[in-house]
């Protein structure tokens, strides 16, 4: 994507890495503190995390062409709380969820830090804003299986932040290419794609290492009104 040209809000695209706004940018280390808070409130809340023996065919091309020879619908952790092990925070109903008042203090710099941006990202009639959509701790061998984000559509908006670089990926399927990508992350990436019911765009998660990620939902101000998770 080019970061110089503004997409129309209406139009789609697949997924776009936003390098100017990862390695070199200073603002998203205000989520350092944030992510370290995070994984503190994990030790001190559940035992040690046991990898899923599973984990690597819930994220293979394998396990995402037998949901699709059975036509399994997949929208999310929401719709099918089972396709995940990784630790969510500050969503309630789930078994290794985190509701903690100073983590949302510290997530609140990164989230002004987004809202910041994303009018320079679009061309839209209307002011836009984001929603926080979803915010994960992967420890090592965390995942999250194959699904489509499909009961909500609209732009997404990630920050990621892996302790070691090339040890967690997201991977996904074109869906007008039906080629499968895996897009291995820096130390910090800025990932921006919309949702299509239309064109499902099938992804996963997986990290051998310490992952961390803050997802937003793009809407226009000042409709919170969606059901982000």
């Amino acid at each position: 994507m080019d970061e110089t040209r503004r997409l129309d809000f209406e139009s789609s695209t697949l997924l776009a890495e936003l390098n100017k706004l990862q390695e070199d940018d200073e603002s998203f280390t205000s989520a350092q503190a944030c992510f370290a808070l995070q994984k503190q409130a994990v030790m001190e809340r559940f035992p040690p995390f046991t990898s899923n023996p599973q984990a690597d065919y819930e994220v293979s091309p394998e396990a995402l062409e037998c949901l699709l020879q059975t036509g399994e619908y997949r929208s999310d952790i929401r719709t099918h709380p089972h396709i995940s092990d990784c630790f969510v925070f500050h969503t309630k109903g789930f078994e290794t969820t985190v509701i903690r008042d100073d983590i949302i203090a510290l997530r609140k710099s990164v989230d002004n830090i987004v809202r910041d941006r994303i009018p320079k990202l679009f061309k839209a009639d209307g002011q836009l804003t984001a929603i926080v959509s979803g915010h994960f701790y992967f420890p090592p061998g965390g995942f999250m299986g194959w699904h489509t984000n499909s009961r909500v559509p609209g732009w997404r908006f990630y920050v990621t932040h892996a302790e070691e670089p090339g040890k967690s990926f997201l991977r996904f399927r074109d869906p007008k290419t039906n080629s499968i990508i895996t897009a291995w992350d820096k130390r910090w990436n800025v990932r921006l794609f919309r949702i299509d019911p239309q064109e499902p765009l099938w992804h996963a998660v997986y990290s051998s290492t310490h992952r961390y990620s803050i997802g937003y939902g793009i809407v226009a101000a000042p409709d919170a009104s969606q059901s982000w998770t």
